[in-house]
């Protein structure tokens, strides 16, 4: 900036300070000495205060953001299928897709039928099992006993897949017809529209979630134990286990959100927090944020409220917008260092 102060002008006992840095250092000194601080390659200044406001809400946001991080991964726990299943808007059809198996269907082998009873088939599961077997053998190397013995252990499970699918036929047989008739309310508009007719498709709801989480928490006991045993022959090999697969999964879906979204959170937050690269991470926040709201529209009125996302979705863009992290963080770091570099002038020959 025209008329700052050349702090750490050439002197042989400063010759170990990086320049950028020297260049840095003089910068801050100027502009506090100014009683302003000067945005980078801006003609507005902005005060003192403002500035000071600015890095709190930084380090708001970005500690609200770590926290909701850490949370997921020290207690794991699925979140995003719930939320997408009842998407509403004009982007519904495509966030209700990113929700892997929200009403257990595919799990609890459901199959329609054209007729008001659906059917029961749980072959795609049994071939799942079969597969994972297969690759179990070929992953620890088994010889013919354990693979018998893995064998053997596939039709155990197996055999109590289908006394849960005979014991728990009619549950079953009820649960399919409540989603199906859940449904057909949800696509009657004027149905919808009606209080009193709404408020029996929530209670619907309600028993249907009951109803899910029970008979699931049966069939998911099953998929972790054969896992489990499975895995078991192969201790010895010194190899690590194997992950079951899951069915009708896709690349992107919310089994994969549930693992990356954590992560993403976390980066963000410590990006936040140290001022460091505020504006490509803010990018990628504000897109996130942008995109929950987006699955519950605003004008839609049966959305689910966002308004703690839309809140945090404007403070975000205002950070990456201002810069946020030129103020009191590691992005004012490295703007000196590379004002510093870019002003170096070539040597001559």
């Amino acid at each position: 900036m025209l008329g700052e102060p050349a702090f750490g002008a050439h002197n042989d006992q400063r010759d170990f300070v990086p320049r950028g840095v020297r260049h840095w250092l003089g910068s801050v000194t100027y502009r506090l000495r100014t009683g302003g601080i000067a945005l980078q390659r801006a003609t507005r200044q902005i005060g003192f205060l403002a500035g000071t406001t600015l890095v709190l809400l930084r380090l708001v946001v970005g500690f609200h953001f770590l926290n909701e991080g850490l949370d997921k991964l020290l207690e794991p726990r699925p979140f995003s299928a719930a939320f997408f299943s009842r998407a509403v808007g004009p982007a519904a059809e495509f966030f209700r897709g990113l929700a892997w198996d929200p009403d257990g269907l595919v799990r609890l082998g459901y199959e329609p039928s054209g007729s008001a009873f659906p059917n029961i088939n749980m072959d795609a599961t049994k071939k799942v099992w079969e597969d994972f077997r297969a690759r179990v053998v070929a992953h620890f190397q088994l010889d013919d006993k354990q693979a018998e013995q893995s064998q053997k252990i596939v039709q155990k499970y197996q055999q109590l897949l289908d006394d849960f699918a005979r014991s728990r036929r009619e549950e079953l047989i009820e649960y399919f017809q409540g989603v199906e008739r859940r449904n057909r309310y949800w696509a009657d508009r004027q149905r919808m529209d009606v209080a009193s007719l709404r408020g029996q498709v929530d209670t619907l709801v309600a028993e249907l979630d009951k109803q899910r989480r029970e008979l699931l928490a049966e069939v998911e006991a099953l998929w972790s134990g054969l896992e489990r045993e499975l895995n078991a022959l192969g201790e010895q090999s010194g190899r690590g286990p194997v992950a079951i697969p899951r069915l009708a999964r896709r690349w992107l879906d919310s089994e994969t959100l549930d693992k990356v979204v954590p992560w993403f959170d976390v980066a963000v937050g410590i990006s936040l927090i140290t001022g460091l690269l505020v504006r490509p991470m803010g990018l990628l926040a504000s897109l996130f944020l942008a995109s929950i709201v987006a699955s519950q529209w605003p004008l839609d009125p049966y959305a689910a409220s966002t308004w703690p996302q839309a809140i945090e979705l404007a403070a975000v863009v205002h950070l990456t917008a201002m810069g946020a992290g030129r103020w009191a963080g590691a992005d004012a770091i490295l703007a000196g260092c590379c004002a510093g570099c870019c002003r170096r002038k070539p040597q001559g020959r």
